[in-house]
């Protein structure tokens, strides 16, 4: 039987985020997106994983909100949690810009309705040195099966987020991170200071500014995570 692991996506992305991920991984993994519910706060959504997860014990697997919740989820239900593998996010709140920013977008788009994300937004999440059409066209496509009713609620309930460092820092758990150094959404101190607050930390910096990590690099995403899956 091949060993499960749980995936989390990250605003407005669906399981397009994880395609090039699956085909790396699924003759030894399944693997099993499990979409972020609209409507629900943080607390509910979180909550709702524990529903929605069948197994016992499981492999988390997030991105960027995604993480988060990832870790919020092993915070609450420590005893549900195997691994936690977290990308591009770290579980803190948002920096007060970036908290501007979608609060103003929620404003605007409350206004003035929503048109869909556009290439040059696409193009800003990723790596600043290569311009990846096919990679934009993943992002706009999610972004546009989604649409305006999800990013609102995205908007609305993911943006003001708890500090989990010391909830984290309370666990037995593995937990792994992997985001790159130059990402302007990483708070890289943190994440510095909680691998040499708790024990059980692995960071996985990789030297890069791009966000979609599942997307520009699936092959070195592919094999920290079957290393993070060896038995220990």
């Amino acid at each position: 039987m091949k060993e499960k692991i749980y995936l989390l996506p990250g605003t407005m992305c669906n399981a397009k985020l994880w395609d090039k991920l699956s085909s790396l991984l699924s003759k030894e993994y399944d693997l099993f997106h499990i979409p972020i519910l609209s409507g629900l706060d943080l607390d509910s959504i979180t909550d709702s994983l524990e529903e929605i997860i069948q197994e016992q014990k499981v492999n988390i697997v997030g991105f960027s909100v995604g993480g988060y919740i990832a870790a919020y989820f092993s915070t609450k239900y420590p005893h549900r949690v195997n691994k936690v593998f977290i990308i591009s996010n770290s579980p803190c709140p948002l920096s007060a810009n970036e908290i501007t920013g979608r609060e103003e977008t929620l404003e605007y788009i409350n206004t003035y309705g929503y048109k869909g994300i556009t290439r040059q937004k696409a193009n800003s999440m990723l790596n600043t040195h290569a311009q990846n059409e096919e990679i934009i066209d993943t992002i706009m496509r999610m972004d546009m099966e989604l649409g305006e009713k999800t990013l609102k609620s995205q908007l609305k309930w993911t943006t003001h987020r708890e500090d989990l460092f010391e909830a984290l820092t309370d666990l037995s758990i593995n937990i792994t991170f992997f985001y790159n150094t130059q990402d302007p959404l990483i708070n890289t101190e943190w994440l510095v200071k909680f691998a040499n607050s708790y024990h059980n930390c692995t960071l996985l910096p990789n030297e890069s500014s791009g966000h979609m990590l599942p997307l520009e690099e699936p092959s070195i995403l592919s094999n920290h995570l079957m290393d993070w899956l060896k038995p220990t």
